[in-house]
């Protein structure tokens, strides 16, 4: 899969190779993805990912309403904070820049500096922006390391049920190749005993028979012997 992947890009890059497409050589890193299948604990992380996938879908459109309603609020509020020069950069002046800022804001990049600029004007205004931290920085940020974390305990502990069911297995197939193992040791001595038993009738039958062919023969000599 990945030599193909690797043939087609080194193909296209070739047959333009003056045009735009040249680019598509720095495509070929994604091959270091390759050692995903070689890497058993990359596999479980990877897997783990994959199953958040609709979860993560939940957080992220969640996290998409918080971002447009906090958006809209502040650009209203702040707007013309950079053109009267309160601000160093404007940071409000539109619904994008307020979008920028506000992640800037959630991975808590130098965002203490621009919110005390904007306190000079609000002074409440550390209050809302506080709340977004505490909002998105803790708690959306530490839901999606949970679902994360969720995910790799149950592959976790699927592979354990696995493993503990192969266990099982062996021990189920160890007992069992012991009991035939026993049923067959019983079975031989039982026939060797009935061998036995049937030997010593044999034996006894021959002894009385002898006994009566003396008695016959020899008369009242057996019985003083």
């Amino acid at each position: 899969g990945w030599l193909m992947f690797d043939a087609v890009i080194v193909s296209v890059s070739w047959a333009f190779e003056d045009s735009e497409f040249t680019v598509m050589r720095s495509f070929r890193i994604f091959r270091l993805f390759a050692m995903v299948s070689r890497w058993t604990s990359l596999q479980r992380l990877f897997k783990a990912i994959g199953k958040t996938i609709p979860k993560m879908g939940t957080i992220a459109a969640m996290l998409g309403l918080f971002f447009y309603a906090f958006s809209v609020f502040y650009t209203n509020l702040f707007w013309d904070l950079y053109d009267e020069g309160y601000l160093d950069v404007d940071y409000f002046g539109n619904l994008q820049l307020t979008f920028l800022t506000l992640f800037q804001v959630m991975t808590m990049d130098s965002w203490t500096a621009m919110v005390r600029q904007v306190m000079e004007v609000y002074p409440w205004a550390w209050v809302g922006f506080v709340i977004w931290v505490i909002v998105t920085a803790f708690f959306f940020v530490n839901l999606i390391v949970a679902v994360i974390c969720e995910s790799l305990i149950e592959i976790n502990s699927h592979r354990d049920m696995k493993r503990h069911g192969k266990m099982l297995r062996h021990q189920d197939n160890v007992v069992r190749d012991q009991t035939k193992t026993l049923i067959a040791e019983t079975q031989q001595l039982l026939k060797i005993q009935n061998e036995m038993l049937a030997n010593q009738i044999i034996m006894e039958r021959t002894l009385l028979q002898v006994v009566d062919l003396l008695k016959e023969t020899g008369g009242g000599s057996i019985g003083s012997v």
